[in-house]
């Protein structure tokens, strides 16, 4: 019984986890990501390659190149390949709406930053650019708040009008719990297998 428990416990904590990516611009440039729990993995910028792993990928880039050519070359004596069925179409689009709902539902901004300095050459473009970013943020911001939960917000917009270059600082944190990123997967399976679009049979759009 006790073994039972402490199973059960562990699965209800590994389900508890989050799953985070992370995407950081500043003066070092870009780097992504991503976390589960304490565990983080670097996505973007990856670990330099040794030069015989160069003349690898350059291998294989020749060889996709080779291989895509010969099917353009192919595909030129094809007769004319016949139309998907509409019907499948609407399906396919009818269940983006709810998936995307969920993913809504489920998805969490836990942080949101954004520093953006605008510096032109001249007074009147520094103005120019400083209002447009407050337009853009003013715009953007209520629609992301309203479809997901920001749990951290940091927007600051300043003008430097001795620079005479736009500098920018942004840090986003999206997390979705395990639980979450099941439910929703097995969620839009039962969507896709609802709609009928693995079938051959027509289908109509919900």
């Amino acid at each position: 019984m006790t073994t039972v428990a402490i199973i059960f416990g562990i699965l209800f904590v590994l389900l508890c986890l989050r799953l985070s990516l992370v995407v950081r611009y500043d003066a070092a440039g870009f780097l992504v990501q991503a976390r589960i729990g304490p565990a983080r993995v670097t996505v973007y910028p990856t670990r330099e390659k040794s030069e015989a792993q160069k003349e690898k990928d350059k291998a294989k880039k020749a060889e996709r190149k080779r291989k895509k050519q010969e099917q353009k070359e192919k595909e030129k004596d094809k007769p004319v390949e016949k139309g998907g069925s509409v019907e499948k179409l609407k399906a396919g689009l009818s269940i983006v709406g709810p998936i995307l709902r969920q993913v809504r539902r489920r998805l969490v901004i836990r942080e949101l930053r954004l520093h953006y300095t605008a510096a032109m050459p001249d007074a009147a473009m520094t103005a120019l650019a400083y209002g447009g970013a407050h337009a853009a943020v003013g715009t953007l911001l209520p629609m992301i708040r309203h479809n997901f939960t920001v749990k951290k917000q940091d927007i600051q917009i300043h003008a430097d009008f001795e620079r005479t270059e736009n500098l920018v600082v942004l840090r986003a944190q999206v997390s979705i719990s395990i639980w979450g990123a099941l439910c929703l997967g097995l969620f839009a399976v039962w969507k896709v297998l609802q709609s009928g679009l693995l079938t051959k049979k027509k289908v109509k759009a919900s």
